[in-house]
């Protein structure tokens, strides 16, 4: 199997059987077989195949990149603080507190 994809990915040679019918003047029929080499084109699908799975970090479509968000999003968050100390960014500030009130007829479902 291994090997019928890498011929079809570099193309091969075959040898075929060709079988000729001939009229000669008097329209008797000859029949002739006649060996014939034939070449077989590089196929593009099962090169991009071969080379996706025997090479995959080399030419596989997708990349696989790992980052470390948790540090990239400390540092985010230092960058913004520093720009606000900087006054680079204007920042506006509210608190924001909970409340407790619950409207009349809303009943909490139990858990």
């Amino acid at each position: 199997m291994e090997n019928s994809l890498f011929r079809a990915a570099t193309g091969y040679d075959v040898e075929e059987l060709k079988t000729v019918v001939e009229e000669d003047k008097n329209g008797k029929k000859k029949t002739r077989i006649e060996n014939v080499k034939r070449h077989i084109p590089a196929n593009p699908t099962a090169m991009i195949f071969w080379l996706k799975n025997r090479a995959p970090n080399e030419w596989n479509d997708r990349r696989e990149i790992l980052i470390d968000t948790k540090a990239a999003e400390l540092e985010r968050k230092q960058l913004f603080l520093d720009m606000i100390d900087a006054d680079i960014v204007e920042a506006k500030y509210e608190a924001i507190e909970e409340s407790s009130y619950i409207e009349e007829g809303f009943e909490e479902p139990d858990a």
